[in-house]
């Protein structure tokens, strides 16, 4: 009987064991357990059998977690810095995610000079008074001119706007040109600097030179306001008078070098002399377009004196030069015994010209 009853016995006691035994908690134990000092670390192992497959419920978008793709190489993200007005981002080498990113001035590269291609004249040859066109092409640039001189020394261009890259205009070009850049000048221009091109245009004389004047190198230049035809003289105590039908002047030539002119105002029907007024025995009142000159001028009448001999008609001509400079300039006028007066245009004096 002792047997069987300590066999109960045991399993009571191992009935009382179980039951007191501490129940497993419901959150998962991290993989690794951290043993407790002097205590040996516990490694569980994870079940043989693969858990039940369950189905994925659909998760909103927005709470799907991002995808990370593993990479070798981290990525840097930088701020860049602040830019001054006019700066701009630049970034001297490699620059991932904009890191050594630094703030500097844009540089533009030199602007080149201009560059004409082409200038060109119609015609090389033209008589003074024609015009001429001029084309030209060009590059690179942001304005044009188109300049010559006038036998008057003036630099003329022309006023028109002019398109830089190129066109076509006509000029009436009326002298040779500056020194060291003959003819005419074709100038662009950009803020690098300007280009020059020059043509050439040989100008003949519209008009010719008085005989006496053919072989003379008369200021270089073409002469102008030619007068041919009727003419008269008349000799004073203190000088000359000459009357040019073609251009209706008097020139009044004082003894002492000096000269003026004057427009003939006389016409057909005026009082030809004036009987109130008498010379002196031998000598004349001058009459019509001289008297009428005389009489109202009274330098003229006090620098003249009386007429020595009544006016003589003759064929005369007379022709005017421009040089370069006012000094150069004048006319040149045939008197009745084939003498060349020569008026210079500055300081009114006058000299006999000799071929």
């Amino acid at each position: 009987m002792r047997k069987p009853l300590s066999v109960v016995m045991l399993m009571v006691v191992l009935s009382v064991l179980a039951c007191n035994a501490p129940r497993p908690r419901s959150i998962a134990p991290s993989p690794t357990a951290v043993p407790a000092t002097g205590e040996p670390a516990v490694t569980e192992t994870p079940p043989t059998e693969p858990p039940t497959a369950k189905v994925p419920t659909a998760t909103p978008a927005a709470q799907v977690p991002p995808t990370t793709v593993p990479t070798t190489e981290p990525i840097i993200m930088c701020t860049p810095p602040p830019c001054r007005q006019g700066e701009m981002y630049y970034c001297p080498g490699d620059c991932p995610g904009g890191c050594g990113t630094q703030c500097a001035t844009p540089t533009a590269a030199p602007l080149a000079l201009p560059t004409i291609l082409s200038f060109t004249a119609g015609r090389t040859t033209i008589t003074e008074g024609e015009g001429v066109n001029l084309t030209w092409q060009a590059a690179g640039g942001t304005e044009v001119s188109i300049c010559w001189v006038t036998r008057q020394a003036i630099l003329t261009c022309v006023q028109d706007p002019l398109d830089p890259d190129g066109g076509t205009v006509t000029i009436t070009p009326n002298g040779p040109g500056r020194p060291g850049k003959p003819g005419i000048t074709l100038t662009v221009r950009n803020s690098a600097g300007s280009a020059e091109a020059h043509v050439e245009v040989s100008i003949a004389c519209a008009e010719a030179p008085l005989p006496e004047l053919a072989n003379q190198q008369m200021y270089g230049n073409c002469p102008y306001g030619t007068v041919a035809g009727n003419a008269a003289h008349q000799a004073f105590q203190g000088g000359t008078m000459i009357w040019l039908e073609g251009n209706r002047t008097i020139y009044v030539l004082y003894a002492n070098g000096r000269y003026e002119s004057y427009p003939d105002h006389f016409q057909e029907g005026d009082p030809e002399s004036d009987p109130a007024i008498v010379p002196p025995a031998g000598l004349y009142q001058p009459m019509r377009g001289f008297g009428l000159v005389w009489r109202t001028n009274q330098q003229v009448r006090d620098g003249l004196g009386w007429a020595l001999a009544p006016e003589a008609g003759f064929q005369g001509r007379g022709q005017s030069y421009s040089g370069i400079g006012m000094h150069n300039s004048g006319t040149f006028i045939r008197s009745i015994d084939g003498s060349i007066y020569h008026l210079s245009h500055m300081g009114t004096a006058w000299n006999l010209f000799t071929p």
